[in-house]
């Protein structure tokens, strides 16, 4: 029998500068997360041009954070 995971995290999140939201549909994001040793990714936001991080909260829900 061969082993599955099933993912069930929701992929919308948003900006905590300006709130643009977002949704990770390709799971690029998540998978990023998943890589690292500290659970988080960052990316720059579209609208305000921040950089804010990205990682999942322990209800599998992914949310957005500012960096300090």
């Amino acid at each position: 029998m061969k082993d599955y995971f099933l993912d069930f995290s929701i992929v919308e999140f948003e900006c905590p500068y300006c709130c643009t939201e977002y949704i990770d549909y390709d799971d690029k994001l998540y998978k990023k997360i998943q890589k690292n040793k500290k659970f988080m990714t960052s990316i720059n936001c579209e609208n305000c041009g921040e950089r804010f991080g990205v990682t999942v909260d322990v209800a599998g829900k992914m949310i957005g954070v500012k960096l300090k």
